[in-house]
């Protein structure tokens, strides 16, 4: 039971921070889309700032985490923090040189991109890209930083810390609604502090772990072989997600700025709930599985996965529903003002709704690859990865001339649903333990209080018509009916339940 007490601890650290994060991320949002709509310029920041995004995934929360924590804790549990620490430095440091030397290669793949595109909406995303190329090493540093972080159990501040990026994006767009002229050397300098401060933030955590930084760069053999060995499928394993971000705005690119900016609202409604819970899960999961690992403690990384899945599925099937029933009086109360028009939401509805059937498998997708990463394999992840981004490809090009962007988004949807399954199934052979038949049970377990969300729903709308406030609290009350019965007919659920609300 410690295991699972320590995930949730973990989890609802994170997710305080995380939420108070996503909040402000909501704010943010909501300020551009009044003075920004589904603009061109919008479109243009929304696919240069996939392209950081990507290298933030990659080198920052994959490469540097991924690849670097389960041996991080592996020295930990064996050698002591100093011996970790040390290793930590070693790796710092040959990051940041090699990031250094990145973002001077995608400074000239921006220079050649702007000579080759003919379309102008193109050509301006990668002269703001330009502006944005600073920002690579940083953001990355800090994605290294956090899962260090919660490694040593420090989970809210690092949450807490991209607050201070959305505050320099919505003064960036305010600076640069007013200067237009300037608008791109506005909005780039205004996110380079925030990225700045968002480090800094972090040191003082790592200071009272009594970590100090020193001018290290030798590796021990050992070590240099095992991280040569996790750190390239890394990155392309945990590029997955915003690669195909990147792939689904490309397609969007070719439809208007509409079907870009739609994509992007709706992309950040669904990722709400999965940034909330799936990634703090999956940060308080990883540790205790990579150390469970360490000690071949097999039961306990397939008791604390099992877990973690089955805390996915409890938040995430009733957000789902409820975002379907809600999906056009969520778009309207929250960005319907100034630029963000109706067209506006009809833009972004289209792709929210095909969206929706992807939301447990964005969430559950972290938590899988956890898994083999708790046992330093990231080789199986990069295949499948791999295969699913080929697949998104596939489906991007059969669904966008019928659908547009909603096309793209269930083409997301799909290739994200594959990349659980086959993990999933990839991992019980591997390590010889059962996860789809406690989910099945599980699922079909809560099943009567999944459907009491439609049912609550329905019933109210049926006793009084529901306008787009009223329909936001029918489905509050509904959310409620979720708690109570799958409390009643899963007593084990309390405890999560109690905990979260006791927090």
């Amino acid at each position: 039971m410690s295991h699972k007490k320590n995930i949730f601890k973990g989890m609802l650290a994170g997710s305080i921070g995380i939420l108070a994060t996503r909040i402000s991320g909501l704010v943010r949002d909501i300020f551009v889309a009044s003075i920004a709509g589904t603009s061109q310029f919008f479109a243009c920041f929304v696919l240069a700032f996939s392209f950081v995004n990507i290298f933030r995934r990659g080198f920052g929360e994959g490469a540097s985490t991924e690849a670097t924590i389960p041996v991080f804790n592996e020295k930990m549990e064996q050698k002591g923090l100093p011996a970790a620490f040390e290793f930590l430095t070693i790796v710092l440091n040959r990051l940041f040189i090699g990031l250094l030397g990145i973002s001077f290669v995608a400074a000239l793949i921006a220079l050649a991109f702007i000579q080759w595109d003919t379309k102008q909406m193109n050509q301006e995303a990668a002269k703001l890209y330009l502006w944005f190329i600073p920002l690579i090493p940083l953001v990355c540093l800090y994605g290294f930083l956090i899962g260090i972080l919660n490694s040593l159990g420090k989970f809210s501040l690092p949450a807490l810390a991209p607050i201070l990026i959305n505050l320099a994006i919505m003064l960036g767009f305010w600076l640069s609604t007013n200067h237009p002229k300037n608008q791109n050397l506005l909005l780039a300098s205004c996110l380079l502090i925030g990225a700045i401060a968002q480090i800094f933030i972090l040191i003082p955590s790592l200071r009272k772990k009594e970590y100090r930084w020193k001018f290290k760069f030798k590796l021990l053999n050992e070590d240099r072989l095992k991280l040569r060995k996790l750190f390239i499928p890394a990155i392309i394993g945990a590029s997955f997600y915003p690669i195909g971000i990147l792939v689904d705005r490309g397609f969007a690119a070719w439809c208007g700025a509409g079907a870009v900016s739609g994509l992007y609202y709706a992309e950040r409604l669904v990722y709400l709930p999965i940034g909330v819970f799936g990634v703090a899960l999956t940060a308080a999961c990883l540790p205790v599985m990579s150390r469970a690992f360490a000690k071949n403690d097999l039961k306990e990384v397939e008791s604390s996965l099992n877990y973690s899945i089955k805390q996915i599925l409890f938040i995430t099937l009733p957000l789902t529903i409820a975002l379907f029933l809600g999906c056009d009086a969520i778009i309207e109360v929250l960005f319907l003002r100034g630029e963000f028009d109706q067209q506006s939401v009809t833009d972004t509805r289209k792709a929210l709704l095909f969206y929706l059937p992807g939301i447990p498998a964005f969430a559950a997708l972290k938590i899988i690859r956890s898994g083999f990463f708790s046992m330093q394999d990231t080789k199986t992840p990069l295949k499948v990865s791999l295969f699913c981004i080929a697949l998104n490809i596939v489906l991007n090009i059969i669904f966008i001339n019928p659908l547009e962007q909603s096309g793209i988004a269930l083409a997301t949807s799909i290739s994200a649903a594959t990349n659980v399954f086959i993990l999933i199934f990839l991992l019980v052979k591997k390590m010889d333990i059962s996860v789809l038949p406690e989910t099945v049970k599980y699922t079909v377990k809560l099943l009567p209080a999944i459907l009491m969300v439609p049912a609550i729903y329905y019933g109210l709308d049926y006793i009084h018509e529901s306008n787009r406030w009223l329909s936001i609290s029918y489905i509050a009350l509904a959310g409620v009916g979720y708690l109570v019965l799958s409390i009643l007919i899963m007593p084990e659920q309390k405890l999560f339940v109690k905990r979260i609300f006791k927090r």
